[in-house]
């Protein structure tokens, strides 16, 4: 939508859903490997017939970078994943080599519909059908005794939304 209400509408958040549920933190590192594995089950659900997909990370997103490697790793070549990083900015995906769908990581409040549509099209530019969304958010892992002083970060993915129904798996 253009003109004075449609921007009236996005100032003032008009146009924002609040009333999301917040993504399950997954607690501990078996936790999130479970998430992980059902994401690739979802995937492979969604594409039975798929072998490979590209997995498009914004660049500098290093919370989806880092799920996205983790994703990678917990699909163990079942569907296989290419992982590439897109620059925001002047979103380029490379052309589609054999894979049936892109799936894009990204971590949870850091782009604006403005950028994450570029990151859409520039898919669609690849010839990718941006296939699911995975929202991962930077969590703590909690040390295991009061000897470890700074826990190191850790991904847990949120989940899958299906681009085509409009849903979340």
């Amino acid at each position: 939508a253009r003109g004075v209400r449609a921007r009236l509408r996005r100032l003032l958040g008009v146009d924002t859903r609040w009333d999301l549920p917040v993504p399950q933190s997954s607690g501990d590192e078996a936790g999130r490997r479970i998430r992980y594995r059902r994401v690739c089950a979802r995937l492979r659900e969604r594409r039975p017939g798929a072998r490979r997909l590209l997995v498009v990370v914004p660049d500098g997103d290093e919370v989806a970078r880092r799920a996205a490697g983790q994703l990678a790793e917990e699909a163990e070549g079942d569907p296989r994943l290419r992982v590439v990083e897109v620059p925001v900015s002047r979103p380029l995906v490379p052309d589609r080599e054999g894979e049936s769908g892109a799936v894009v990581v990204l971590s949870a409040g850091a782009w604006t519909a403005e950028e994450l549509t570029g990151v859409a099209e520039a898919c669609a530019d690849g010839g990718h059908e941006v296939v699911g969304v995975v929202v991962a958010g930077a969590v703590r892992a909690r040390p295991p005794g009061p000897a470890r002083r700074s826990p190191e970060p850790h991904v847990t993915a949120a989940g899958v939304h299906d681009h085509a129904t409009g849903g979340s798996a």
